[in-house]
């Protein structure tokens, strides 16, 4: 009885401290959720506020270009400049009101069309022909520029009737100065389009000293006056309402997210810049957040509870089961680790066996190499000596044996064959068996291969391309046996005879090794033979006719050799069936020096 009370206070402990750790583990969760979901919005606020600078900027320019271009052309029409030049007021409104009331307003958005004599005075304007003789030298910078340079001017400025994106050509007869063309565009336009692109509501703002010289002073019922930036351009009724109850710095270059009245509210500013490249005002971008918030806070809290919840009944469920479910547990932890030996245990005894087999097929092979090097090596030479007498009788006027020597020549070129096929196969074992000695050094690879894959004056050879950078690293190799390597893959492409071209790369790879590609339609192996392509082994039993399902490549041995040469130096040689170029190729890999 005192066991099993112990034993329910415990659990009642246990599960106490679990509720206590799922409960703050889920209240954590939820934190960090809320605080990643204000974050994303912050990011995307500040994306949608980039992308609007952006087409804001694009847009403007894009005006200001074609602005730019029809002033000029207007002030190229010599019917134009006439009546300018004698003032002739009354002519100018016959040809220019019909043409900005039928054209430029209405199909291309133009809301200014004037002219100016100097310094800055109004002679007429096509948009307001009753208006004229203002003097503007107070207020139009950009006039003033235009006429003292007597050149184009184009951009944004602020005048007494607003910003606006604007256009002036002087017009300039027998080197005098007779005033100037503009033609004026509202800012409106990149703003809109600016708008509808990113989604953000805008309010716009020119500093409030240079409002005041220019004669806009605040009006509190339909501007907003946040810091020195008078705010008085609104994308929405909207917009004004939520600028009037946030308190933020406009001239900030960080977006921040400001919270008043239970209102959250992304806050962003991006600055205007008139024709000077001066600084005048601001552009804030806004986009109210707080119902997105408050149902992202809702749909966490919801989901934080629920998953709280589950965890809390486990919990429970799982202290009332514990013995059963540790006594689960430890039956299925000693099932699985004794399948898991079963499987360890029958892998080793496989290795085992594979590892014996690679043994015998080894020992096989130097067994036949051993048996058959010396007597085709005595062979050999006893046949030529043979061919030297009877090329020596000939000579002499001895009946000439033609079809003697040409068998006998067959014969010597056959087991000069089988014996450079022995000489490879008894380097390989050579190597395997760690009878050759190899120094590694680090050396340039490109050297290597020029001194490998140059033309050979009377040799078949194929054309070859080196892609190798001057500024490769140098790799850790023994020299002597990676040239053989690539020797051998020269003498494997050479006995395939098929016409086309090498090209050689190579390039640092991710894992801190020089990996390279050879490429050439003579590195094609046949399907069935891929396996057997470097495997010395197999190559000899195919040649004696013990395994002869697949059809062996002329060569075949010069591969395996190379293969091993790579394996020795630390490297990997491998046969591609085709490249990123849909040409067959062997890929290596080779160990960098130290850098």
């Amino acid at each position: 009885m005192s066991s099993a009370k112990a034993l329910t206070t415990k659990q009642g402990f246990i599960a106490g401290a679990l509720i206590f750790a799922i409960i703050a583990f889920a209240t954590l969760i939820g934190i960090n959720q809320y605080a990643k979901h204000s974050q994303e919005l912050l990011i995307k606020a500040e994306t949608d506020k980039n992308r609007f600078e952006k087409i804001f900027q694009d847009v403007s320019k894009t005006k200001l270009e074609a602005l730019s271009l029809a002033t000029q052309i207007l002030a190229q029409n010599e019917e134009i400049l006439s009546l300018f030049e004698h003032k002739n007021r009354a002519g100018l409104a016959a040809k220019t009101v019909p043409f900005y009331t039928t054209i430029l307003h209405p199909r291309f958005n133009i809301a200014q069309f004037d002219f100016f004599t100097p310094p800055a005075t109004t002679f007429f304007r096509a948009h307001q022909p009753e208006h004229f003789g203002d003097d503007h030298s107070a207020v139009r910078k950009m006039l003033l520029k235009a006429h003292k340079d007597r050149i184009p001017t184009l951009g944004l400025e602020m005048g007494a009737s607003g910003p606006g994106l604007r256009s002036v050509v002087p017009i300039i007869r027998n080197e005098e100065l007779i005033g100037s063309v503009e033609l004026g565009g509202d800012i409106a336009e990149p703003l809109n389009a600016a708008q509808a692109a990113s989604g953000l509501d805008y309010a716009f703002a020119i500093d409030r000293t240079l409002c005041e010289s220019l004669g806009k002073f605040f009006n509190a019922d339909k501007d907003v006056l946040v810091g020195q930036q008078l705010f008085f351009r609104f994308s929405t009724p909207a917009a004004i309402t939520t600028l009037r109850a946030l308190t933020f710095d406009p001239l900030a270059t960080q977006p921040q997210m400001v919270t008043k009245d239970n209102r959250t509210v992304f806050v962003g500013t991006i600055p205007v810049h008139e024709f000077s490249g001066a600084e005048i005002g601001r552009i804030a971008l806004l986009r109210d957040a707080t119902d997105e918030l408050a149902s992202a806070r809702l749909k966490i809290i919801t989901m934080t509870t629920l998953s709280a919840l589950v965890l809390l009944l486990l919990t429970v469920f799982g202290v009332y089961q514990f013995h059963r479910i540790q006594d689960s547990f430890e039956s299925s932890i000693l099932s699985s680790r004794r399948e898991l030996k079963e499987k360890a245990d029958a892998y080793n005894a496989l290795a085992s066996r594979m590892k014996e087999l690679s043994l015998w097929k080894r020992g096989f092979l130097t067994a036949v190499c051993s048996a058959l090097h010396l007597p085709l090596g005595g062979a050999i030479g006893i046949i030529r000596g043979i061919v030297k007498d009877m090329e020596y009788e000939e000579t002499q006027g001895a009946v000439p044996k033609n079809t003697v020597m040409e068998r006998l020549g067959f014969v010597t070129v056959e087991l000069d064959q089988l014996m450079r096929a022995l000489t490879d196969y008894c380097d390989i074992i050579a190597i395997n068996e760690g009878l050759t000695r190899f120094e590694a050094e680090e050396v340039s690879l490109g050297g290597i291969l020029q001194s490998v894959f140059h033309p050979r004056d009377g040799a078949f050879s194929l054309p070859v391309t080196l892609r190798i950078s001057n500024d490769l690293p140098k790799v850790r190799i023994d020299p002597p046996s990676i040239t053989k390597a690539f020797q051998q893959i020269l003498a494997f492409v050479q006995c395939q005879a098929i016409p086309g071209s090498l090209e050689l790369s190579a390039e640092i790879s991710g894992n801190g090794t020089l990996l390279g590609m050879i490429r050439g339609e003579s590195l094609a192996a046949p399907k069935d033979a891929v396996r057997f392509i470097f495997e010395e082994t197999d190559q000899f039993m195919m040649r004696l006719g013990i395994q002869s399902e697949a059809r062996l490549p002329k060569g075949a041995s010069h591969l395996a050799l190379a293969a091993r040469l790579f394996e020795h130096n630390g490297g990997k040689l491998e046969l591609t069936s085709t490249t990123d170029k849909g040409i067959p190729g062997l890929r290596f890999v080779l160990p960098l020096g130290e850098r």
